[in-house]
């Protein structure tokens, strides 16, 4: 699909769309209505660099360019900025007892489904699960704290990982009081994430319930696609395990937010399966993400060939979320901020992987693994000691991370989307500059986007 929004600024992201007899124009974060012929003057002067004969379309101008600069700004500060992380994620184990069809973690080497199904179930580290050392998290958690103060900052605990959470129920409960513990010490707010898939006894759902302030719940639809993409390592069906955990979460009065994964099989069933979660689980809030097409997946993904269909089914998905008083979101591309890739040091997270490292990589969940080594970025100086940063590693990566490739500067997602992420790194690819086109992801980013800002005024 041919892109609707053409740039009419030579250095500042400034964008025309067509609506009807009108355009709208569009600067992240601000767009205007106006007439083809205004648009058509307003071109003309920022190529010329001059100003406009009528004082109101002269000062409108301006003021475009103003946000417009502010926009360019506010991305050059991710380049150029501190990592402050205000955010401490922890990956606890990758150890989990279901078998999802398409588990980065699982098929990408970092861990081996079949030691899954013959493992016995237990809390405790061994050599193929390690989980996370509670003295590395107390270091890191200091270090997060500390800048949650200066920025006048809530703390913020995000439990999730390559597995499942709640297997390290002891662990979960401690991690969670020696953050609090920290963070009521330097008289900051705590607050906590948990990412789970649902398939655990009533006990867990009622403390997460209780003890959480957002749970994360995994739901890929109905039962006929949630049996088949995330059963458990023993075939066991989990559909109605989740829709009962949903319903203690319910009673208990938690908030929750629904996470489905969609794959090509499932693309055209968005407004199924946002029908699903609404009623039988009960969801206000809902995230759809593309399944990741990453390495040694089984290759499950989708071609860029596939985004106009995704895109059209996922606003008729978004549309039958409205009508049932809900909300459906993904995270690819976001209007309401500046970003860029999921890159842990762009978003001011501090990740820890079940071995204690930081990495700047979500889709790295251990990281003694080949090849996830180089996106580590800081590590437990010695036992009793300091949570270290490898300040000039995460200084390159930051600027690796916001380049812009040259297909992008023209585009109206300049400033808010992932680009290929997590499916092309921009820190280790380097080709990525050199790409003339963008895949799936692109594609669906930016008629999502071009839709949205059509939509808003």
């Amino acid at each position: 699909m041919k892109s609707k929004a053409t740039k009419i600024h030579p250095n500042l992201p400034i964008f025309r769309l067509p609506k009807g007899d009108q355009c709208v124009l569009y600067t992240p974060g601000h767009l205007s209505v106006v007439l083809p012929s205004q648009a058509d003057e307003l071109e003309q002067s920022f190529a010329l660099n001059g100003s406009l004969l009528d004082p109101y379309l002269n000062k409108f101008a301006n003021e475009l360019q103003e946000r417009a600069q502010l926009s360019a700004e506010t991305w050059g500060q991710l380049s150029q900025g501190a990592f402050e992380p205000e955010c401490l994620t922890i990956y606890l184990s990758n150890r989990c007892n279901l078998q999802c069809s398409y588990c980065y973690a699982a098929q990408n080497g970092k861990r081996d489904l079949i030691s899954i199904q013959k493992r016995v179930p237990g809390e405790g580290s061994n050599e193929a699960f390690p989980v996370i050392n509670e003295e590395v998290v107390g270091a890191a958690a200091n270090v997060v704290a500390a800048n949650c103060v200066n920025k006048g900052k809530p703390f913020t605990l995000v439990l999730h990982g390559g597995g499942e959470p709640t297997l390290h129920w002891a662990t979960i409960q401690r991690l969670a009081s020696i953050t609090k513990r920290i963070a009521r010490s330097r008289n900051i707010k705590w607050w906590s994430y948990l990412a789970t898939h649902g398939a655990i006894s009533d006990d867990k759902a009622q403390w997460l319930a209780r003890n959480i302030n957002l749970i994360g719940l995994s739901c890929d639809g109905p039962p006929d696609i949630q049996n088949t993409q995330r059963p458990k390592h023993d075939g066991v069906p989990t559909s109605e395990l989740l829709k009962h955990t949903a319903k203690v979460f319910l009673s208990f009065g938690a908030k929750f937010v629904v996470r489905a994964t969609i794959t090509p099989i499932t693309v055209y069933r968005q407004s199924e399966i946002v029908t699903y979660i609404c009623q039988e689980l009960g969801a206000k809030e809902i995230r759809f993400e593309p399944v990741y097409f990453t390495e040694g997946s089984h290759k499950v993904g989708f071609k860029p060939a596939d985004a106009e269909v995704f895109v059209s089914h996922f606003l008729d998905a978004e549309k039958r979320a409205r009508e049932l008083g809900s909300e459906l979101k993904m995270s690819g591309v976001r209007l309401d901020e500046i970003h860029g890739p999921y890159c842990n040091i762009l978003r001011d997270v501090l990740h820890l992987t079940p071995d204690g490292s930081a990495t700047a990589c979500f889709l790295s969940t251990d990281g003694r693994e080949p090849g996830t080594a180089s996106m580590t970025i800081g590590q437990l100086e010695s036992p009793g000691g300091n949570f270290r940063l490898h300040e000039e590693r995460i200084t390159a990566f930051r600027h690796q991370a916001t380049r812009i490739p040259a297909r992008c500067h023209d585009c109206v997602n300049v400033y808010h989307c992932v680009r290929e992420c997590p499916e092309v790194c921009p820190v280790v690819d380097q080709e990525e500059d050199s790409r003339k086109e963008g895949g799936f992801r692109c594609r669906v980013q930016k008629q999502l986007a071009e839709h949205w800002i059509l939509q808003a005024n």
